[in-house]
């Protein structure tokens, strides 16, 4: 009899980017049993002994030791609108070697020609961190009239949530940079904020309506564009934290709500795609999306006021742990291990 077991030994395991969460998975497949033939850098190939990294190709061999992996871990930053991240999963594809990423960009921007490589890619973590919400998202399909909400970017959760427990914002982004919550390239609040909300969320946004499935229409993240904010609304953001939360919702009909701080709306096929950082207080469905910390959550709600059902989870949003965790969760499904149980 055989029994499947959370372990990577006996596969050889591909890693391109040795950034925060790049680190965070070699450290996991060391402590998995996997081996590591090599880690992709943007200046070459490498690999990792006892003394440390150590160059073994330029970047142009790529694809001569991309064969020696049997699964690849994509785990770079946005670049290039995400086609640095599309062409290295183009590359895996026609290898036939599954790849897991957790980078938004290609997603977001080239989920059309993506999808029809779903099952030999693990996608998990571009959206949610560890929450493995697409996965529950996909696995609720189809929907029944939904309506879905959702927090998408831990953050944003996370400065609203420290500044509503007493933190300046100065201290809740020093805070969140320390842990590695921040997007790179930001250096004061508003860029920070105005990082994530216009950059990030957006992108996250275009995932969720792609993989939710409701209409044949396909969403890229450069059609939707989101209102950046100024000091003056930061300092009311600020002023307003303890009952705001950055809330990406779905709706067949849209709504009238007019107290939303930036963000953005978008309509496809009769579907309205709206974020922004909304007031919850009061309202009993975004109430249940006030979440503590880094989480990220969501809320699905088929029919008008969940008469067919309300379906809800939450977990961290961000960090290189959690994120990595949830790549390792993919590489499970992807390549499961067996092994004969005692």
């Amino acid at each position: 009899m055989y029994t499947q077991r959370c372990s990577l030994t006996g596969l050889k395991v591909g890693v391109i980017g040795a950034g925060n969460i790049g680190t965070a998975l070699i450290r996991r497949i060391r402590d998995l049993d996997g081996t590591i033939p090599w880690i992709a850098e943007n200046d070459g190939i490498y690999n990792l002994d006892a003394a440390g990294f150590n160059k073994i190709g330029g970047p142009e061999a790529f694809n001569d030791f991309l064969p020696t992996a049997n699964l690849v871990f994509l785990a770079i930053p946005t670049l290039e609108g995400g086609k640095v991240a599309h062409d290295y999963l183009q590359h895996c594809i026609r290898c036939n070697i599954p790849v897991i990423t957790c980078e938004k960009g290609a997603f977001s921007q080239f989920f059309p020609e993506l999808e029809p490589h779903l099952d030999r890619i693990g996608f998990s973590a571009v959206v949610g961190g560890g929450t493995m919400l697409l996965r529950c998202l996909r696995q609720r399909l189809p929907l029944q009239e939904p309506r879905i909400f959702a927090v998408l970017n831990g953050t944003l959760n996370y400065l609203l949530d420290q500044v509503a427990h007493g933190e300046s914002i100065d201290e809740a982004v020093r805070g969140a940079q320390r842990l590695g919550y921040a997007e790179p390239g930001a250096d004061n609040p508003l860029d920070v904020v105005n990082a994530e909300a216009t950059g990030d969320v957006p992108k996250k946004a275009a995932i969720l309506f792609n993989c939710a499935n409701l209409t044949l229409t396909r969403v890229r993240a450069g059609e939707i564009q989101a209102s950046p904010i100024d000091e003056p609304t930061l300092r009311r953001l600020v002023h307003t934290a303890g009952y705001r939360r950055y809330i990406v919702s779905i709706t067949p009909e849209g709504d009238n709500d007019n107290d939303v701080i930036g963000g953005f709306q978008h309509i496809v096929d009769g579907w309205c795609i709206r974020g922004g950082f909304r007031a919850i207080i009061g309202n009993p469905t975004l109430e249940r999306l006030r979440l503590p910390g880094v989480n990220n959550g969501l809320l699905i709600c088929e029919g008008p006021l969940g008469r067919y059902g309300e379906y809800s989870l939450q977990g961290p949003g961000a960090g290189p742990d959690a994120t990595a965790e949830a790549m390792l969760k993919d590489a499970m499904r992807l390549c499961p291990i067996t092994t004969p149980k005692p």
